[in-house]
């Protein structure tokens, strides 16, 4: 009796616990989508409000706060940057940009997450997908992003809304 209550207990735990974490093949297919999303992120002192979306292999980060930003738009295409503002656009390569900048680490979280490279693992909140260079947070049941942390480069993104499709 004793030896079938310890396996009901662990058969129990055991399902309960895979229950909580998505498959990592639903995770990287949510994530391989076109997407939009309103982000906040803080970098040190600085915040900014801003979208955030990819179709294709474009991916697109537009300013919305503070005012000082308001507009300023990075597109990212392959190896290709421009940098659009107040009518303004500067072309050059995706390499001249500084390795802090969000539109650039949001892309590589992006990319290894529909790329399958990322490890799964259970939390409190619900579950969070560990990739080189950040830790995403996400939803367990919709598979939806909270928050991305960047350690190394101190980047913390906050996700209002994110719609796949």
């Amino acid at each position: 009796m004793k030896r079938i209550s310890v396996l009901f207990l662990v058969f129990f735990l055991t399902g309960c616990s895979s229950a909580r974490l998505p498959s990592a093949k639903d995770v990287q297919a949510y994530y391989a989508q076109p997407f939009s999303a309103e982000i906040t992120f803080a970098l040190g002192e600085n915040t900014a409000i801003c979208a955030f979306s990819r179709e294709g292999e474009v991916y697109l980060l537009t300013a919305e706060s503070p005012d000082s930003l308001a507009g300023l738009e990075t597109e990212l295409s392959g190896d290709a940057a421009e940098l659009r503002y107040a009518g303004m656009e500067k072309a050059f390569p995706v390499s001249a940009l500084p390795e802090k900048n969000p539109a650039v680490l949001l892309r590589a979280m992006v990319s290894a997450l529909a790329a399958g490279e990322f490890t799964l693992v259970g939390t409190e909140e619900g579950a969070s997908a560990a990739g080189e260079g950040f830790t995403l947070y996400f939803d367990a049941k919709s598979l939806m992003p909270a928050k991305a942390v960047f350690p190394e480069t101190g980047l913390t993104v906050r996700f209002q809304s994110f719609a796949v499709g």
